[in-house]
């Protein structure tokens, strides 16, 4: 994201009825006044799209949403992404993407286990679905329960840049990926990222894939539970799909 003058700043902003506290004098920001036990009205999505793209990463502490409550409020977002199967099972919402490190039946996923080392690679710098033909435009990642130490979810302010990326067009690919890792480097310096810790259930964190990118930071996953689950909001823009490659 690309900041201006009053925007590298840390304090208060208001937005309609939202107080948004920045995190960061670039980017991110804790937000309060909203009770999402209640219907979210039409104003109050305009209030918090308006925050999200200013902020880039947004997060609302114990909102006491359920998956039900999640996938309504997700839906005045725009259309959801779905899975039908996850690890070879059909789950209740398709619209739910279980993130954390327990099953469908809340039990910690095995180390080495083929789910297991899927699991890694929320540990790398990504854009949800950067790989989907159809790409995302909001990612809303809420928490059921929180690991007592680790596990923060780091992002770094940046745009059309992850580990997803395989190649720069017009380039050769070995050099196309060497300019990818410089950038990817360059981007995830310390002032350029924030890393937000999971306090509580029914902390959700709200961000645009197409203006950061996101990792999973470690924590003992064989010991301790991190459920966090997540919507996923498809890009309706006009570069929504992305470039087709031959």
């Amino acid at each position: 994201m690309e900041s201006t003058s009053n925007e590298t700043t840390t304090a208060t902003v208001k937005i309609g009825s939202l107080t948004c506290r920045p995190l960061n004098p670039r980017f991110g920001a804790e937000i309060e006044g909203i009770d999402f036990s209640k219907p979210v009205t039409e104003q109050q999505i305009k209030d918090i799209i308006a925050a999200e793209n200013r902020f880039g990463v947004t997060v609302y502490r114990n909102t006491c949403m359920t998956e039900e409550l999640h996938i309504a409020f997700s839906r005045q977002l725009g259309e959801l992404e779905k899975v039908y199967q996850f690890n070879g099972r059909e789950v209740v919402h398709p619209e739910i993407y279980r993130a954390g490190n327990t099953d469908e039946d809340g039990n910690i996923i095995p180390a080495s286990s083929r789910h297991w080392w899927f699991t890694k690679g929320n540990a790398l710098w990504h854009a949800d679905s950067a790989y989907n033909h159809h790409r995302s435009k909001y990612s809303l990642l809420l928490a059921h329960i929180v690991p007592k130490e680790g596990g923060n979810t780091n992002y770094a302010d940046t745009l059309y840049l992850a580990s997803h990326a395989s190649e720069i067009i017009g380039m050769e690919r070995e050099e196309g990926l060497k300019l990818i890792r410089e950038l990817i480097d360059h981007c995830t310096q310390p002032k350029y990222t924030i890393s937000v810790k999971w306090q509580q259930t029914g902390d959700m964190i709200f961000w645009d894939n197409r203006q950061v990118m996101h990792r999973a930071t470690p924590f003992m996953d064989q010991m301790d539970v991190r459920d966090v689950r997540r919507t996923t909001v498809y890009d309706d823009g006009p570069e929504g799909y992305g470039i087709e490659v031959p």
